[in-house]
């Protein structure tokens, strides 16, 4: 890992030590060099070197973003926001012991990317794992608005409903997340017991 580290840090030295002023490119190039020192650290297991280097690739996005807005092409712009949209997110797997500092990272990588599904599910999960029932029904609606086919927002959307007592709903729902998952056996016992409690079947 020293080895590595000391590569990259090398290269990000080399454009520090230019004596024009940094171009977009040199920019975007030193992004990179910092997602790599993260993900080394996160290799290594240094979660405080995982967080600074992701906070320096950050930093250097939203300038790349501020000041290229108007001039990128709409290719570019589009590749240079998933890039700080997966910034956001990392940070926010950064920061999964901290669940309120997670959550405002997920919610900025939604900023830029409304539909961002990692984002969205983790939300999901976290929301439902605080009792925020409610709160997690609309993003697992969000979800299957981008992904209609996601398992795992299906799942959850129709245990909250089950849980509601909408037990059509909860049916469609676990009719729906079969189609897409046949050997989603937990799903198929609900169902069962829904069919049942609504005598369709004995």
């Amino acid at each position: 890992f020293d080895s590595a580290t000391r590569v990259v840090m090398t290269s990000l030295q080399a454009y520090e030590g230019k004596s024009k002023a940094q171009t977009e490119d040199d920019l975007i190039a030193k992004v990179r060099l910092y997602r790599i020192l993260a993900d080394i650290s996160r290799d290594a297991e240094d979660q405080e070197g995982l967080i600074a280097s992701l906070q320096k690739a950050r930093h250097l996005q939203k300038t790349i973003l501020n000041s290229g807005r108007g001039a990128m092409t709409g290719e570019r712009l589009r590749e240079q926001t998933k890039v700080a949209t997966e910034l956001c997110y990392d940070l926010g797997n950064a920061h999964s012991s901290d669940l309120e500092a997670s959550r405002q990272f997920y919610d900025l990588a939604l900023q830029h990317d409304e539909g961002h599904k990692k984002s969205l599910i983790t939300l999901a999960k976290i929301s439902l794992a605080q009792g925020e029932v409610e709160r997690c029904e609309q993003q697992c609606a969000q979800l299957l608005q981008v992904d209609p086919d996601n398992k795992e927002a299906l799942s959850m959307l129709a245990d909250i409903i089950f849980r509601k007592g909408e037990l059509d709903s909860a049916a469609k729902c676990f009719q729906q997340l079969l189609q897409r998952c046949p050997t989603e056996f937990n799903a198929l016992s609900r169902l069962i017991d829904l069919l049942r409690r609504g005598g369709e079947i004995d």
